[in-house]
């Protein structure tokens, strides 16, 4: 099979492609879509309660249709309740949107990347703070510039019409630091000694790699928060600073929360309090058009791009030993995928799905309860009767957490998701297995037959998990019963492993999967929102543990890798 170019140069293609399309015409009559960047920890995600605007504020429960929020795990849509932090929690786009919303005639979109619990001098380390002092750059870093050059590539699944209105960078808010202000290095000096530097380094670098040199920037300070048993605060650590850098940046602005509750996070009423403060602050820069040329902003890209892997070659190995399915889903057309190992274990497309161009040639795309079953499908049963070893690779990309999953599981599998359980499924009640991702974060094996129930065993907290609809990840999980281990691999770096010992011991089948024998292998479904989407490319199964080469050589830097079948 003729692999494709890397993702990043893909990108790079549809950057200029897409991004650029209102340049080489002239521009439409239609005011340009102002984007608006935001990044941070928990109080940038928002956890404001829903019930409280539907009590106090119900103008506010009305969807917008000229600001729009994208928000990595969340389905892109009109600005309402449900960019924040949890399903209907909000955060200070809702009350900025409505402030700049109502003042200006150009659309608005919000662009949303943040995690709670992060710290500007490791997470989000900027490029420039690595030149100067070391280290390597923040995971979060990199992923919320990826983020921001997949919106604008692919601006019209973010914004209907903006293709044609054409866009602006607009500004870029940032609500961060608590966590540099409880945190020491190894050598014993607090986060907090670094902070100054470190974001007039990642407002440097925001700009040169958005390539507006003139970039907006609105900092929210902090709250007064801090960890237990550590003495240094944000009221009088990080304010002070985030103030400074703000009032010395001719290009930039900061509001007040010292007024506010203290606490890890605000609570609700201040939440509307800090959108108010936030959108006013930025009215004076949205007034006018931010300077930026096409030229400058495709240059700060390919600064960005330049900075990420290259392609390497690779080292597939024997991964046709003990290769029980193989799924290309390259036929584009039909009801019906071939399974190309020697099984013949063809997959049967259920709720008619749409085919798609696949990361290697077409890709299923499925939404609601779409999804494809493959009923001859049987894993391979050791001596005890059980699945004694398994491995699950594919790649994905979804729109929003959760139910991007492959899993044989007994029972029915196609029931409501229980918001307070996001791995539930009667698919896991009994018996069998999933592969879930990706839901806050994090990618994980399910399996069941527990004396307590259904368990995720492994997690990913790495930085780049979420899908944000544009962006294909790779997923590969390992089993290995003799040794009782689990391993996940997400876009070719092992995850971390929760402390599961206790769990594997409990098992009904001293550590072995229990097969699901009346189930399907299916693949996709679950999905109970609208707008949500998952697309499915290149899914292959062993009964046999991959060997950690093997499985990051299927990723290949973002590149694939065929598996043989002769």
């Amino acid at each position: 099979m003729k692999r494709n170019a890397s993702v990043y140069a893909l990108l790079l293609v549809a950057l200029a492609a897409v991004g650029f399309a209102e340049e080489t015409s002239p521009r439409e009559k239609a005011p340009p879509v102002k984007i608006y960047f935001m990044a941070g920890q928990s109080n940038m995600e928002g956890h404001a309660s829903g019930q409280y605007v539907e009590e106090n504020h119900p103008e506010l429960m009305i969807p917008r249709d000229d600001v729009y929020c994208a928000y990595a795990g969340k389905v892109t849509g009109k600005l309402q309740l449900g960019f924040g932090g949890r399903e209907t929690s909000y955060g200070m786009e809702l009350v900025m949107g409505k402030v700049l919303g109502n003042a200006l005639d150009s659309p608005v979109l919000f662009v949303k990347s943040c995690t709670g619990g992060t710290t500007l001098h490791r997470d989000w380390r900027p490029p420039s703070t690595v030149k100067r002092a070391g280290g390597e750059i923040g995971p979060l870093y990199t992923r919320m510039m990826r983020r921001y050059h997949n919106v604008v590539a692919n601006l019209d699944l973010h914004y209907p019409g903006a293709k044609d209105r054409g866009y602006e960078i607009a500004g870029f808010i940032w609500f961060q630091g608590e966590n540099d202000c409880c945190a020491k290095d190894e050598g014993g000096t607090g986060f907090w000694e670094y902070y100054e530097r470190n974001l007039e380094d990642l407002l440097k670098d925001i700009r040169s790699d958005l390539g507006v040199p003139e970039l907006p920037v609105l900092i929210v300070q902090i709250n007064d928060s801090c960890w237990d048993g550590l003495p240094n605060r944000g009221g009088t650590v990080l304010r002070p600073i985030q103030q400074k850098v703000a009032e010395a940046d001719p290009d930039a602005a900061w509001i007040k929360t010292s007024d506010l509750n203290d606490g890890f996070h605000y609570d609700s009423a201040s939440f509307i309090t800090i959108g108010q403060r936030g959108g006013k602050a930025m009215l004076p820069f949205a007034r006018k058009p931010v300077p930026q040329k096409p030229a400058e902003i495709l240059a700060g890209r390919k600064r960005f791009l330049a900075r990420q892997p290259k392609r390497g070659s690779p080292k597939t190995g024997s991964l046709r030993k003990g290769l029980i399915g193989y799924w290309k889903f390259d036929e584009g057309t039909g009801s019906t995928t071939a399974d190309v190992s020697s099984r013949d274990n063809n997959g049967q497309l259920k709720g008619n799905p749409d085919w798609c161009d696949g990361l290697f040639g077409k890709a299923v795309y499925l939404t609601g309860q779409q999804r494809i079953e493959m009923p001859q499908f049987q894993e391979t049963l050791g001596p005890s009767g059980n699945i004694e070893n398994l491995s699950v690779s594919y790649w994905v990309r979804t729109n929003r957490f959760g139910d991007a999953r492959v899993g044989k599981g007994k029972g029915k599998p196609f029931v409501p998701r229980d918001e307070s359980n996001w791995f539930h499924c009667e698919t896991a009640n009994e018996s069998g297995w999933d592969v879930c991702c990706f839901d806050c974060d994090h990618c994980a094996f399910v399996t069941a037959g527990f004396n307590d129930g259904p368990r995720s065993l492994m997690s990913n907290r790495q930085a780049h998990l979420v899908g944000d609809g544009v962006e294909w990840h790779h997923v590969v999980m390992v089993y290995r019963g003799n040794s009782k281990e689990f391993d996940i691999y997400v876009d070719g770096d092992r995850s971390d492993k929760r402390d599961s010992s206790a769990v594997i011991e409990g098992t009904k089948a001293t550590g072995h999967i229990i097969p699901a024998k009346d189930a399907l292998l299916t693949v996709g479904g679950l999905i109970d929102h609208d707008g949500q989407f998952q697309v499915f490319d290149e899914l292959a199964i062993w009964d046999r543990p991959l060997e950690p080469e093997e499985a990051k050589s299927l990723f290949n830097k973002g590149f694939g890798a065929e598996i043989t079948t002769r």
